[in-house]
């Protein structure tokens, strides 16, 4: 099977600097098993397959793996396609935009061309989505979790929980050192910033 590819370097102009992404231009025929693979052979931090969208109002649907696995979005994958398609000025017959809609699993993600005189230079992305508030947490239990994995205990049941694109995390990390530093650790309450 042969399959159209391109490789870009992100975030840079020199070649072989910035961050290297593969962008397989037709992935119809593609299970999720052989993108899984082909990720791998690229191995690079992550590949892009760009595949007809499934709402006809999008430019494209874009499913991005890393060698180890799908993830639902990430940025530099999005510059780098929405880079390679304007340069090809089509996508599946459709002409581009300056304006590009990929349907992805983290849902629809803008990206705005960058042009120099005519000339595409680099894709800005535009903001998901509002975030949505899905479920509340249990701080002290999404702490013992972080624990586990920073500190390497190995008692207990470690938890998962999805936080969009990891919005989250920063707070988390704060609320682990905050109970590290305690050594009334299990009666505090992590304090909360809102704004």
């Amino acid at each position: 099977m042969k399959l159209p590819f391109a490789t870009v370097d992100v975030f840079t102009a020199e070649r072989f600097g910035g961050n290297p992404l593969a962008v397989v231009l037709d992935g119809r025929d593609l299970s999720a098993a052989q993108m899984q693979h082909i990720a791998a052979d690229f191995n690079y931090s992550e590949t892009t397959f760009v595949l007809p969208p499934q709402d006809p109002t999008h430019t494209a649907r874009v499913r991005i793996f890393t060698p180890r696995a799908e993830v639902p979005f990430a940025g530099h994958p999005n510059v780098g396609t929405a880079f390679v398609l304007a340069q090809l000025g089509q996508v599946f017959g459709c002409p581009i935009g300056d304006q590009l809609q990929f349907g992805e699993q983290a849902g629809l993600v803008e990206v705005e061309l960058l042009t120099d005189q005519d000339q595409v230079v680099g894709a800005r992305l535009r903001s998901l989505a509002p975030s949505v508030l899905i479920g509340t947490s249990n701080f002290f239990e999404l702490a013992v979790a972080i624990a586990i994995g920073l500190f390497g205990f190995t008692s207990g049941a470690a938890l998962a929980t999805v936080v969009g694109v990891l919005v989250e995390v920063p707070v988390m990390l704060s609320v682990v050192k905050m109970v590290n530093n305690s050594k009334d650790w299990y009666d505090r309450k992590p304090a909360i910033a809102s704004g």
